[in-house]
């Protein structure tokens, strides 16, 4: 066996060799570091990530256009996190996204979310927060998040907010 020749690791998968721009790989090791595991991982999970953003924007084109215009006026407002004017010029901006969307005229299916009793206004700050705690839960819990889950596999947490 070469110097150059790894002895593949059990159970690990695939090795792969590629080239980085320095820059890159000084943002993946300082990524990986914050999380507290290898470069390797970092690169893996963000490339399975890809792969579900890319299914996902397959799935629902418009979502993934909405989302693509939402990340480009917070490009143009970075401020958008540090100041409270910032924040409110990002706000009315995706307001005016959403605004600008042709408004879907036919009705909810029978015991779709949207078709509850509660008002629109209700149940999308209702919605807004589970999705808030979600992300919570995945900051303060990556490893159960790390992996996508099998058919019927569940993690539970208490998106209860208090």
């Amino acid at each position: 066996m070469s110097s150059t020749t790894r002895k593949p690791a059990t159970g690990v998968g695939s090795f792969m060799t590629f080239k980085l721009p320095e820059a890159m790989r000084k943002q993946l090791n300082t990524l990986a570091r914050k999380a507290r595991h290898p470069v390797s991982e970092e690169i893996r999970q963000r490339i399975e990530a890809s792969f579900i953003a890319n299914t996902a924007a397959a799935r629902d084109p418009a979502l993934a256009e909405l989302q693509q215009h939402i990340a480009e006026l917070a490009d143009v407002v970075p401020e958008w996190r540090t100041s409270g004017r910032g924040f409110d010029v990002l706000r009315a901006g995706i307001i005016a996204l959403i605004d600008a969307m042709p408004r879907p005229t036919g009705e909810p299916p029978t015991g779709s979310l949207s078709s509850s009793t509660d008002t629109p206004e209700k149940l999308g700050s209702t919605l807004a927060q589970v999705v808030t705690a979600k992300a919570k839960a995945r900051r303060e819990h990556p490893k159960a998040w790390a992996k996508p889950l099998a058919p019927g596999e569940a993690i539970e947490f208490d998106f209860r907010t208090k």
